[in-house]
Protein backbone atom coordinates (compact mmCIF):
# COMPACT_ATOMS: atom_id res chain seq x y z
CA UNK A 1 0.00 0.00 0.00
CA UNK A 2 1.28 3.15 -0.84
CA UNK A 3 2.06 5.61 2.50
CA UNK A 4 2.30 8.69 0.89
CA UNK A 5 0.88 12.00 2.42
CA UNK A 6 -1.21 15.05 0.86
CA UNK A 7 -0.45 18.57 1.96
CA UNK A 8 -3.61 20.61 2.80
CA UNK A 9 -4.12 24.19 1.49
CA UNK A 10 -2.73 24.72 -2.19
CA UNK A 11 -0.96 21.70 -2.18
CA UNK A 12 -0.15 20.18 -5.66
CA UNK A 13 -0.70 16.38 -5.92
CA UNK A 14 0.50 15.53 -9.12
CA UNK A 15 -0.45 12.49 -11.05
CA UNK A 16 1.46 9.45 -11.50
CA UNK A 17 1.77 9.63 -15.09
CA UNK A 18 3.82 12.85 -14.62
CA UNK A 19 6.70 11.06 -13.13
CA UNK A 20 9.13 9.82 -15.18
CA UNK A 21 10.12 5.97 -13.27
CA UNK A 22 10.50 4.07 -16.32
CA UNK A 23 13.36 1.77 -15.98
CA UNK A 24 16.81 1.98 -14.98
CA UNK A 25 18.41 2.00 -18.49
CA UNK A 26 15.84 4.73 -19.40
CA UNK A 27 17.84 8.38 -19.57
CA UNK A 28 16.06 11.25 -17.40
CA UNK A 29 14.96 14.53 -18.67
CA UNK A 30 16.64 17.37 -16.64
CA UNK A 31 14.39 20.32 -16.58
CA UNK A 32 16.33 23.69 -17.08
CA UNK A 33 15.63 25.84 -13.20
CA UNK A 34 15.36 29.18 -15.32
CA UNK A 35 12.66 28.23 -17.16
CA UNK A 36 10.92 27.69 -13.63
CA UNK A 37 8.34 30.42 -12.85
CA UNK A 38 8.84 30.02 -8.94
CA UNK A 39 11.98 30.86 -6.34
CA UNK A 40 13.34 28.02 -4.76
CA UNK A 41 14.34 30.35 -1.88
CA UNK A 42 10.41 30.32 -1.45
CA UNK A 43 9.96 27.53 0.33
CA UNK A 44 6.39 26.81 1.84
CA UNK A 45 6.83 29.99 3.64
CA UNK A 46 10.33 29.45 5.87
CA UNK A 47 12.85 31.85 6.31
CA UNK A 48 14.27 33.29 2.96
CA UNK A 49 17.92 32.40 5.03
CA UNK A 50 16.69 28.32 5.07
CA UNK A 51 17.27 26.23 1.99
CA UNK A 52 16.03 22.09 1.12
CA UNK A 53 18.79 19.82 1.43
CA UNK A 54 19.46 16.43 2.67
CA UNK A 55 22.21 15.45 4.93
CA UNK A 56 24.55 12.37 4.77
CA UNK A 57 23.84 9.99 7.96
CA UNK A 58 26.22 7.35 7.38
CA UNK A 59 28.51 5.45 4.61
CA UNK A 60 31.96 7.15 3.92
CA UNK A 61 30.74 11.06 4.27
CA UNK A 62 28.69 11.16 7.47
CA UNK A 63 27.49 14.86 7.67
CA UNK A 64 27.48 16.07 4.01
CA UNK A 65 25.13 18.38 3.15
CA UNK A 66 24.01 18.65 -0.38
CA UNK A 67 21.14 21.75 -1.22
CA UNK A 68 18.23 20.99 -3.11
CA UNK A 69 18.88 24.03 -5.27
CA UNK A 70 17.30 22.24 -8.60
CA UNK A 71 13.58 21.66 -8.94
CA UNK A 72 14.64 17.98 -9.66
CA UNK A 73 16.91 16.22 -8.07
CA UNK A 74 17.86 12.43 -8.71
CA UNK A 75 19.49 10.04 -6.36
CA UNK A 76 21.32 6.97 -7.24
CA UNK A 77 24.67 5.08 -8.56
CA UNK A 78 23.81 6.29 -12.40
CA UNK A 79 26.25 9.08 -13.48
CA UNK A 80 22.98 11.31 -14.25
CA UNK A 81 22.14 11.53 -11.18
CA UNK A 82 22.54 15.02 -9.35
CA UNK A 83 23.61 13.05 -6.19
CA UNK A 84 25.59 9.90 -7.01
CA UNK A 85 26.04 7.61 -4.22
CA UNK A 86 28.20 3.73 -4.46
CA UNK A 87 26.79 1.47 -2.40
CA UNK A 88 25.46 -1.29 -4.38
CA UNK A 89 22.27 -2.39 -2.46
CA UNK A 90 21.10 1.33 -4.56
CA UNK A 91 19.60 1.59 -7.68
CA UNK A 92 20.63 3.58 -10.53
CA UNK A 93 18.16 5.70 -10.17
CA UNK A 94 16.32 5.21 -7.00
CA UNK A 95 15.15 8.52 -5.76
CA UNK A 96 13.49 11.13 -7.14
CA UNK A 97 13.29 14.87 -4.89
CA UNK A 98 11.20 17.26 -6.24
CA UNK A 99 10.91 20.54 -4.87
CA UNK A 100 8.09 23.59 -5.36
CA UNK A 101 7.08 26.25 -3.74
CA UNK A 102 4.53 23.69 -1.67
CA UNK A 103 7.77 21.78 -0.87
CA UNK A 104 9.95 18.98 -1.33
CA UNK A 105 8.33 15.85 -2.33
CA UNK A 106 10.12 12.15 -2.51
CA UNK A 107 9.39 9.67 -5.34
CA UNK A 108 10.41 6.30 -5.46
CA UNK A 109 12.03 5.35 -9.07
CA UNK A 110 10.62 1.63 -9.01
CA UNK A 111 13.93 0.86 -7.35
CA UNK A 112 15.22 -2.75 -6.54
CA UNK A 113 15.23 -2.09 -2.07
CA UNK A 114 12.38 0.42 -2.22
CA UNK A 115 12.43 4.11 -0.05
CA UNK A 116 11.83 4.07 3.15
CA UNK A 117 10.48 7.50 5.07
CA UNK A 118 10.77 7.24 9.21
CA UNK A 119 10.57 3.43 8.57
CA UNK A 120 7.66 3.45 6.40
CA UNK A 121 8.04 2.46 2.52
CA UNK A 122 6.77 5.08 0.28
CA UNK A 123 5.96 4.94 -3.48
CA UNK A 124 5.46 9.13 -3.00
CA UNK A 125 5.44 11.44 -0.32
CA UNK A 126 5.77 15.22 1.03
CA UNK A 127 8.98 15.44 3.13
CA UNK A 128 8.75 17.24 6.71
CA UNK A 129 11.75 18.54 8.43
CA UNK A 130 14.07 15.90 9.69
CA UNK A 131 12.24 12.93 7.73
CA UNK A 132 14.87 10.27 7.46
CA UNK A 133 15.13 8.68 4.19
CA UNK A 134 16.49 4.73 3.79
CA UNK A 135 17.30 4.30 0.49
CA UNK A 136 17.55 0.25 0.87
CA UNK A 137 19.26 -1.42 3.60
CA UNK A 138 22.79 0.69 4.09
CA UNK A 139 22.17 4.52 2.93
CA UNK A 140 20.44 6.74 5.33
CA UNK A 141 20.06 10.74 4.52
CA UNK A 142 18.12 13.00 6.68
CA UNK A 143 16.15 15.85 4.90
CA UNK A 144 15.89 19.13 6.76
CA UNK A 145 15.61 23.17 5.81
CA UNK A 146 19.32 24.04 6.51
CA UNK A 147 20.45 28.08 7.87
CA UNK A 148 22.89 29.17 6.08
CA UNK A 149 24.50 29.42 9.79
CA UNK A 150 23.87 25.61 10.48
CA UNK A 151 25.40 24.89 6.50
CA UNK A 152 28.26 26.47 7.56
CA UNK A 153 28.85 24.39 11.13
CA UNK A 154 27.78 21.61 9.03
CA UNK A 155 30.52 22.02 6.38
CA UNK A 156 33.31 22.35 9.27
CA UNK A 157 32.19 19.04 11.08
CA UNK A 158 32.37 17.36 7.49
CA UNK A 159 35.62 18.60 6.78
CA UNK A 160 37.06 17.97 10.01
CA UNK A 161 35.36 14.37 9.53
CA UNK A 162 36.93 13.68 6.42
CA UNK A 163 39.76 15.81 4.76
CA UNK A 164 43.18 16.31 6.42
CA UNK A 165 43.78 19.90 7.92
CA UNK A 166 46.85 21.19 6.22
CA UNK A 167 46.79 19.20 2.43
CA UNK A 168 42.84 19.67 2.64
CA UNK A 169 43.09 16.15 0.74
CA UNK A 170 41.00 13.42 2.05
CA UNK A 171 42.22 11.38 5.64
CA UNK A 172 43.00 8.16 6.30
CA UNK A 173 39.77 7.93 7.93
CA UNK A 174 37.82 8.99 4.83
CA UNK A 175 40.05 6.14 2.72
CA UNK A 176 39.15 3.55 4.98
CA UNK A 177 35.31 3.82 4.70
CA UNK A 178 35.54 4.28 0.70
CA UNK A 179 37.62 1.09 0.73
CA UNK A 180 34.59 -0.83 2.48
CA UNK A 181 32.62 0.49 0.32
CA UNK A 182 34.08 -0.09 -2.72
CA UNK A 183 34.78 -3.81 -0.86
CA UNK A 184 30.83 -4.62 -1.67
CA UNK A 185 30.33 -3.38 -5.32
CA UNK A 186 32.39 -5.70 -7.51
CA UNK A 187 31.41 -3.11 -10.37
CA UNK A 188 33.64 -0.38 -8.78
CA UNK A 189 36.18 -2.97 -8.41
CA UNK A 190 36.45 -3.24 -12.14
CA UNK A 191 39.38 -1.10 -13.86
CA UNK A 192 40.15 0.34 -10.22
CA UNK A 193 44.01 1.47 -9.61
CA UNK A 194 46.05 2.30 -6.81
CA UNK A 195 48.65 4.98 -6.71
CA UNK A 196 51.31 5.48 -3.72
CA UNK A 197 53.53 8.59 -3.39
CA UNK A 198 56.11 8.77 -1.14
CA UNK A 199 57.99 12.51 -0.74
CA UNK A 200 62.08 11.40 -1.65
CA UNK A 201 64.62 13.24 1.17
CA UNK A 202 61.19 14.40 3.04
CA UNK A 203 62.98 14.09 6.59
CA UNK A 204 66.26 15.89 5.26
CA UNK A 205 63.80 18.73 4.53
CA UNK A 206 62.25 19.04 8.22
CA UNK A 207 65.45 18.68 9.60
CA UNK A 208 67.43 21.18 7.31
CA UNK A 209 64.72 24.08 7.91
CA UNK A 210 62.33 23.25 9.80
CA UNK A 211 58.86 21.63 10.33
CA UNK A 212 56.87 25.03 9.02
CA UNK A 213 59.19 24.44 5.50
CA UNK A 214 57.90 21.10 5.63
CA UNK A 215 54.21 21.59 6.11
CA UNK A 216 54.63 24.55 2.95
CA UNK A 217 56.52 21.39 0.64
CA UNK A 218 53.46 18.84 1.77
CA UNK A 219 51.07 21.54 0.85
CA UNK A 220 52.73 22.55 -2.29
CA UNK A 221 53.01 18.59 -3.19
CA UNK A 222 49.55 18.00 -2.60
CA UNK A 223 48.22 20.39 -4.89
CA UNK A 224 50.18 19.46 -7.51
CA UNK A 225 48.55 15.75 -6.79
CA UNK A 226 44.97 17.11 -6.97
CA UNK A 227 45.79 19.17 -10.22
CA UNK A 228 47.25 15.98 -12.08
CA UNK A 229 44.41 13.97 -11.40
CA UNK A 230 41.18 13.85 -12.59
CA UNK A 231 37.69 14.78 -11.05
CA UNK A 232 36.24 11.81 -8.93
CA UNK A 233 39.39 10.54 -8.29
CA UNK A 234 40.37 10.14 -4.48
CA UNK A 235 43.54 11.93 -3.47
CA UNK A 236 44.19 11.09 0.23
CA UNK A 237 46.79 11.67 2.91
CA UNK A 238 47.75 8.26 3.93
CA UNK A 239 50.73 8.81 6.26
CA UNK A 240 53.14 11.51 7.20
CA UNK A 241 54.76 12.49 3.39
CA UNK A 242 52.50 9.46 1.98
CA UNK A 243 50.18 10.62 -0.40
CA UNK A 244 47.16 7.33 -2.23
CA UNK A 245 45.00 7.92 -5.20
CA UNK A 246 42.38 5.92 -5.92
CA UNK A 247 41.54 5.86 -9.33
CA UNK A 248 38.60 4.81 -10.90
CA UNK A 249 37.47 3.68 -14.41
CA UNK A 250 40.96 3.28 -15.37
CA UNK A 251 43.44 1.56 -17.87
CA UNK A 252 46.76 0.52 -16.56
CA UNK A 253 48.15 2.60 -19.10
CA UNK A 254 45.78 5.81 -18.29
CA UNK A 255 46.82 5.25 -14.40
CA UNK A 256 50.80 4.91 -15.57
CA UNK A 257 50.08 8.23 -17.22
CA UNK A 258 49.07 10.06 -14.15
CA UNK A 259 51.44 9.11 -12.02
CA UNK A 260 53.91 9.85 -14.46
CA UNK A 261 52.10 13.40 -14.74
CA UNK A 262 52.13 13.86 -11.05
CA UNK A 263 56.35 12.59 -10.68
CA UNK A 264 57.05 15.23 -13.40
CA UNK A 265 55.17 18.20 -11.68
CA UNK A 266 56.68 17.46 -8.75
CA UNK A 267 60.07 17.52 -10.23
CA UNK A 268 59.70 20.53 -12.14
CA UNK A 269 58.11 22.77 -9.65
CA UNK A 270 59.89 24.35 -7.29
CA UNK A 271 58.72 26.05 -3.96
CA UNK A 272 60.17 28.98 -3.22
CA UNK A 273 59.31 29.72 0.75
CA UNK A 274 60.68 33.04 3.34
CA UNK A 275 63.71 32.98 1.10
CA UNK A 276 63.89 29.50 0.18
CA UNK A 277 64.26 27.72 -2.89
CA UNK A 278 62.90 23.83 -2.14
CA UNK A 279 63.34 21.04 -5.23
CA UNK A 280 61.47 18.14 -4.22
CA UNK A 281 60.85 14.78 -5.74
CA UNK A 282 58.35 11.71 -5.47
CA UNK A 283 58.88 8.01 -6.12
CA UNK A 284 55.63 6.15 -6.65
CA UNK A 285 54.11 2.97 -6.84
CA UNK A 286 50.99 1.82 -9.08
CA UNK A 287 49.16 -1.22 -8.91
CA UNK A 288 45.87 -2.38 -10.59
CA UNK A 289 43.23 -4.35 -9.07
CA UNK A 290 43.21 -7.17 -11.93
CA UNK A 291 46.58 -7.97 -10.77
CA UNK A 292 45.17 -9.11 -7.14
CA UNK A 293 42.45 -10.96 -8.21
CA UNK A 294 40.23 -8.07 -6.87
CA UNK A 295 41.65 -8.28 -3.25
CA UNK A 296 42.28 -4.51 -1.52
CA UNK A 297 44.56 -5.53 0.97
CA UNK A 298 46.80 -6.71 -1.78
CA UNK A 299 46.24 -3.97 -4.21
CA UNK A 300 47.75 -1.53 -1.20
CA UNK A 301 50.50 -4.29 -0.63
CA UNK A 302 51.75 -4.69 -4.06
CA UNK A 303 51.56 -0.85 -5.01
CA UNK A 304 53.85 -0.37 -1.66
CA UNK A 305 55.90 -2.78 -2.91
CA UNK A 306 56.69 -1.41 -6.32
CA UNK A 307 56.62 1.92 -4.12
CA UNK A 308 59.43 0.52 -1.88
CA UNK A 309 61.23 -0.67 -5.08
CA UNK A 310 60.79 3.43 -6.96
CA UNK A 311 62.67 4.45 -3.70
CA UNK A 312 65.55 1.53 -3.94
CA UNK A 313 66.35 2.09 -7.82
CA UNK A 314 67.37 5.69 -7.77
CA UNK A 315 63.87 7.66 -6.08
CA UNK A 316 62.23 10.11 -8.36
CA UNK A 317 60.51 7.10 -10.14
CA UNK A 318 56.91 5.24 -10.82
CA UNK A 319 57.42 1.69 -10.68
CA UNK A 320 54.06 0.05 -12.63
CA UNK A 321 54.33 -3.76 -13.26
CA UNK A 322 58.05 -5.00 -13.37
CA UNK A 323 60.35 -2.29 -13.73
CA UNK A 324 60.55 1.79 -13.13
CA UNK A 325 60.28 4.28 -15.32
CA UNK A 326 61.76 7.80 -15.63
CA UNK A 327 60.83 9.90 -18.31
CA UNK A 328 63.77 12.31 -17.46
CA UNK A 329 66.14 9.49 -17.75
CA UNK A 330 64.76 9.01 -20.90
CA UNK A 331 65.40 12.05 -22.87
Amino acid sequence: MDQSNTKTGNSKNLPESSIDVGSEAEETIHYDPLQHPFDLTDHSGQNDNSQPGVMFVNGNEPGRVILLDTPRVEVGRASSCQIKLGDISVSRRHLLLETTPEGVEATDLKSRNGVFVNNEQIKRRWLSPNDIICLGPRVMLRYALFSNVELEIYEKMYRAATLDPLTLTYNRRYLSSYMEQIQSSQAKKKNLSLILIDIDNFKGTNDSFGHHIGDQVLIHIATIIRSSVRIGDKVCRYGGEEFTVLLNEVSAIEALEIAERIRNKVEHSLLRQDGITIHSTVSIGVAMIEETHGNLDNLFQLADTRLFAAKRSGKNKVVNQSRPTDRASEK
